[in-house]
């Protein structure tokens, strides 16, 4: 049967939320009918392999009508039915973790109903919950901006009496969380022009930068930490700057939530990345440090994975600080944490590389020249790294030379022929074959080397140029 969007939902739920949508779908207060209920007893049986083969179209409408002729549109009213039900248990469960959200329902009915007592000492008791917590970001203005306008708008609020400062309240936090989501979005948008090379215009940015710390009650630092940190986009050569952010970054750690954590160190990292690139190298172990923050602090993780990229990331910044204990341990401590299905290449190459660092070039080819990766670019990754192996084999062992000159051969042309891989990547990694065969061929001849070297500093596009100038030298 062709995926749906029912199959879909149900395919994100664990064993344990099965067992709670069972109870869901089949408490009188949902008022399911009893095809719906069927239907989820049905595919619960095959849960999470859906759509199964043994559920055909035919086979479950069968099973739901034995008696009728086949209709798809009755079919799929009822499974539609039941898509709805998992979405209402989606939320609720979501729900179920927001203990605060909850309570600002409460209030919001509290104040529905004729029970204004009651009501103003929840509003009251949630805004002390608020103040209780560490948090001064987007989401604490916005909470109190509604709790306030809500008070005020309630019909037995005296809105004249001397002293009532909820509108007053509402605002002021709105001014707040304005000025705190507009600072903190232009922060997020100068690094995709950084990185896309696009162009966006914020508007009343000028004036939220200049005033915008005046519609804090206190002086905000979060506030002035998103400041600073356009400040530094648009200097990138102000390394008294970068201090200064990442100093007040791991003050304010504490007390910011996990999602603004990502935020800052993805800006972070990317603009000491910046920097390595430009060929500063002090920024190595600066990179470096800011993954192992992440990963120390626990908010490197989304949904309880680390992605792809993140994790070689780390290995290969790790072998480049000689961190190679730490970068071991951290390769078999987080691969669980990688996607089942790439797991065993990710780990694979990262080994690789790691082995490479370590200048265990054997170790290097044996670990990748033997494994079948499923994705292209992981074997791209893997195949530079061999090719990198043999050459710096080549340069203690004349007799390597035959077997480099044909890895590059090979490499070049499965470049060619593969056709999923872009023409400007292909051109790049084309590029570095015939250069890494070229510095084979002048091993022993000086002024050749200038030359290529030469070549080499003038190509645009090629991987890996600052190594491939290293290994001329």
């Amino acid at each position: 049967m062709k995926d749906s969007k029912l199959f879909v939902l149900l395919r994100t739920l664990s064993a344990d939320e099965m067992r709670w949508l069972n109870k869901f779908v089949k408490s009188p207060f949902h008022n399911s009918n009893q095809h719906v209920v069927h239907l989820y007893e049905l595919l619960r049986k095959h849960h999470p392999e859906l759509p199964h083969p043994k559920l055909s179209k035919e086979a479950l409408f069968k099973k739901l009508f034995p008696k009728a002729s086949f209709d798809i549109q009755r079919l799929r009213l009822v499974m539609h039915r039941l898509a709805k039900q998992v979405e209402a248990f989606l939320v609720a469960m979501r729900l179920r973790e927001q203990s605060f959200e909850q309570d600002k329902l409460l209030v919001a009915e509290l104040s529905r109903r004729n029970t204004f007592e009651l009501f103003q000492k929840k509003t009251k008791e949630l805004l002390q919950q608020l103040e209780e917590k560490p948090f001064r970001d987007r989401q604490y203005y916005k909470h109190r901006e509604e709790l306030y306008l809500q008070w005020y708008r309630h019909p037995v609020t005296n809105k004249q009496a001397v002293g009532m400062g909820t509108l007053y309240m509402a605002m002021d936090n709105l001014d707040a969380y304005f000025s705190l989501s507009k600072i903190q979005l232009s922060a997020a948008l100068q690094e995709r022009a950084k990185t896309l090379a696009e162009e966006y215009e914020v508007r009343y940015f000028e004036e939220v930068r200049a005033i915008g710390q005046t519609s804090f009650e206190s002086p905000n630092l979060l506030f002035l930490l998103y400041s600073s940190l356009i400040k530094l986009q648009m200097a990138p050569d102000d390394h008294a700057l970068y201090e200064k952010v990442a100093g007040l970054f791991l003050k304010v750690l504490p007390r910011i939530r996990k999602v603004e954590k990502q935020d800052i160190l993805r800006i972070l990292i990317n603009f000491t990345s910046r920097q390595l690139n430009r060929g500063n190298e002090d920024y190595l172990i600066k990179t470096f440090n800011w993954y192992r923050t992440g990963l120390d602090a626990n908010f490197l993780l989304f949904n309880n994975e680390l992605t792809e990229n993140t994790f070689s990331n780390i290995v290969k910044l790790g072998g480049h600080c000689q961190e190679f204990e730490w970068t071991e341990k951290f390769i078999h401590d987080y691969e669980g944490y990688l996607d089942e299905q790439i797991r065993k290449d990710a780990v694979t190459i990262s080994l690789g590389a790691l082995r490479f660092s370590q200048k265990d070039y054997f170790k290097t080819v044996e670990l990748l020249a033997n494994h079948r990766f499923q994705k292209t670019y992981q074997f791209l990754s893997a195949k530079t790294l061999i090719l990198r192996s043999y050459l710096e084999l080549y340069t203690v062992d004349n007799s390597y030379f035959d077997l480099l000159v044909a890895q590059t051969n090979n490499f070049e042309k499965y470049i060619r022929n593969n056709k999923s891989i872009s023409p400007n990547k292909a051109e790049a990694y084309l590029s570095f074959a015939k250069f890494i065969r070229k510095i084979a061929k002048t091993k022993f001849e000086t002024k050749k080397k200038e030359r290529l070297a030469a070549q080499i500093m003038e190509t645009k596009n090629l991987m890996l140029k600052r190594w491939l100038i290293r290994k001329i030298k």
